[in-house]
């Protein structure tokens, strides 16, 4: 297993564990961007894998956002190269074969927030904020922020988000549509592993298919979404699991799927 400067990878079962570990407050710079893609790129390698929790070692921070004193003197080509890193780096999360559940165990801000919005599902510790504040320092989220809110809460939640630069705590995001789950204080790993336990126990294949599906219906207009829906859902008739899933159903026992 490859050595990690600003993250901690930890394999758990079928659930493999992101651990951002960047003192003192998770800061996003190119070292630890070069690290998420290096660690997702080993996790596509692990055939046993069925899902992953991106998540904080620091208390109360999941990651506080980028390091402004580093686009001060910042000019337009400059934003542009770290605009575009970050847009590789966090599609390679979004579109990883597999769900990917964040946990926001603390404030979440700006990038921060903006590597919440590429998993598949967000957990938040009661506790913790999340905000986009940038309009207060001149400038927009760089890493696909304005496009993702706008498609997860709508383009309403999104602009008040954005032109305030306000933060909400978990049960406005909870009821926005800004985090899928609201755990207890000092609960959201766990409730996040035990969302991904859920999740590992089902079929990978189909899981992996639901997630492309939805991801095309972010993308396409319905006619295609459902085009594409049938065939993917036609392909999985020709797989292994989809025989033992239902043979198990009809005899009344858990399956056990190979993801083939």
């Amino acid at each position: 297993m490859k050595k990690y400067s600003c993250l901690d990878l930890q394999y758990e079962e079928k659930t493999a564990v992101v651990i951002l570990n960047h003192p003192p407050v998770n800061a996003i710079s190119a070292r630890l961007i070069d690290d998420l893609e290096q660690a997702f790129l080993e996790l596509e390698q692990n055939s046993e894998l069925r899902a992953v929790v991106l998540a904080s070692a620091l208390q109360k921070i999941f990651v506080a956002g980028a390091d402004v004193g580093q686009f001060v003197n910042a000019g337009a080509a400059d934003n542009y190269a770290i605009a575009t890193r970050g847009h590789q780096v966090l599609k390679r999360i979004e579109t990883f074969t597999h769900p990917v559940i964040c946990a926001i165990n603390g404030i979440a801000y700006g990038g921060g927030l903006e590597m919440a919005l590429a998993c598949d599902l967000r957990v938040m510790d009661k506790r913790a904020k999340v905000g986009f504040p940038e309009s207060g320092l001149g400038i927009i989220p760089g890493y696909g922020g304005t496009q993702r809110l706008t498609h997860l809460v709508g383009a309403g939640a999104a602009r008040r988000l954005l032109y305030t630069g306000r933060t909400v705590g978990a049960e406005e995001a909870g009821r926005i549509g800004l985090a899928e789950v609201v755990s207890e204080a000092g609960g959201c790993l766990a409730e996040a592993k035990k969302l991904a336990a859920q999740i590992c126990e089902k079929a990978p294949l189909a899981v992996s298919a639901d997630k492309k599906c939805v991801r095309f219906a972010l993308e396409h207009p319905l006619s295609e979404g459902l085009d594409y829906e049938a065939k993917l859902g036609s392909e999985l008739f020709e797989t292994k699991d989809k025989t033992e899933g239902m043979t198990a159903f009809l005899e009344k026992r858990e399956p056990v799927f190979l993801n083939r």
